[in-house]
C-alpha cells in the first residue's frame, strides 16, 4: 500500500506549502530583528517590502506607532 493514498496525497502538498511560507516569513522576521541598530532593522524591513512590491514605491501597512512597537 502506498505511503500517500487518496485524500491524504492531496492535502500534504498544501500543508507543506503553508509550512514553507510560514517558515520563510519567520526567517525574514528574524533577519529584520537581527540588525544591531534601529536603522538596520528599519532598512531591512523596507527592503523586504520593496521586494514584495516589486518597486521602490510601496505602501507600508503600519502606522508610526505600529512601526515603533
Amino acid at each position: 500500500m502506498p505511503l500517500f493514498s487518496g485524500i491524504a496525497s492531496v492535502r500534504y502538498p498544501a500543508v507543506i506549502r503553508i509550512l514553507v511560507q510560514e517558515n520563510l516569513s519567520l526567517l525574514q522576521w528574524i533577519r529584520r530583528l537581527s540588525g544591531k541598530t534601529t536603522r538596520q532593522k528599519v532598512m531591512s524591513y523596507l527592503s523586504s517590502q520593496a521586494l514584495l512590491a516589486g518597486s521602490s514605491e510601496f505602501r507600508i501597512p503600519l502606522n508610526r506607532q505600529e512601526m515603533a512597537g
